[in-house]
């Protein structure tokens, strides 16, 4: 252990933990053999963590509803897979660290995000994943949804002459 320190019944002790995953238990005895206090049985198997550095993969955005383009909504919902239960949150920019759209968990692995997007434009969204141990993911390739309700511009090159004087209807 590292930085030990003690005063009256409280314990500090500070632990390097490395590089990987794993667990770290902490067990107490005193120099007799015993923890007073909190246990007569040896040994007293205290508090165990979890190390967890892994990073979670970058989560997968699979579609949108509605489906894009849309020209009905400006507010899709932004569905995808990533890490089970991880928090995650959607972006506009690349890095997935500014443009901040919205978050959520992914129950099961599965994540649906309502967004607001721009009528008449074309957004790019991104998305990282937290894990429960505060890991976070690269961010994952970009999505395109495109918002489009301007109709359509027709324009006619050329007529037919407005009177005839043919008497034949081929």
């Amino acid at each position: 252990p590292q930085g030990v320190g003690v005063t009256d019944t409280q314990w500090n002790i500070s632990v390097n933990t490395g590089t990987g995953d794993g667990t770290l238990g902490i067990n107490l005895v005193n120099a007799t053999g015993l923890t007073p206090g909190i246990s007569t049985t040896l040994p007293y198997v205290g508090q165990v963590y979890t190390i967890d550095r892994t990073l979670p993969a970058a989560p997968s955005i699979t579609g949108s509803t509605p489906g894009s383009p849309s020209n009905a909504s400006t507010t899709p919902t932004i569905n995808g897979t990533a890490e089970a239960d991880s928090f995650v949150s959607v972006f506009t920019t690349s890095d997935c660290t500014t443009g901040l759209l919205q978050s959520a968990f992914a129950t099961g692995g599965n994540f649906a995000i309502g967004v607001a997007v721009p009528a008449n434009a074309t957004t790019s969204i991104y998305a990282r994943a937290m894990d429960g141990a505060g890991n976070i993911s690269p961010c994952s390739g970009a999505f395109s949804y495109t918002h489009d309700d301007i109709p359509a511009v027709t324009t006619i090159d050329s007529m037919p002459p407005l009177t005839t004087s043919s008497t034949d209807a081929t």
